[in-house]
């Protein structure tokens, strides 16, 4: 699966130790104004959102990657597309 690398950061797809990252992101209700129709995701709506994610890259070859930083590691949020079964 692709990697992108910029000085800065590393954009991979996600994989399983990213799902806490993930759920905290899509948990917060300041980043979620500009995601999902603004609306917070619970534990178990994460979960959910997070093996579609992962399931997107295995059955279409794209999907959402994980932005860290190249020097540490920090979580710094996701980016990219995905087949959503619930949009057109």
């Amino acid at each position: 699966m692709p990697t992108i690398e910029t000085p800065n950061l590393i954009l991979r797809p996600y994989a399983a130790v990213d799902a806490p990252a993930m759920a905290a992101l899509h948990g917060n209700a300041q980043v979620m104004d500009f995601m999902k129709d603004g609306k917070t995701l619970d534990g178990a709506e994460a979960a959910a959102t997070f093996a579609r994610y992962l399931d997107c890259w295995q059955r279409a070859g794209h999907g959402i990657f994980a932005v860290r930083e190249r020097v540490g590691g920090a979580f710094m949020g996701e980016c990219g597309h995905w087949l959503r079964p619930d949009k057109p």
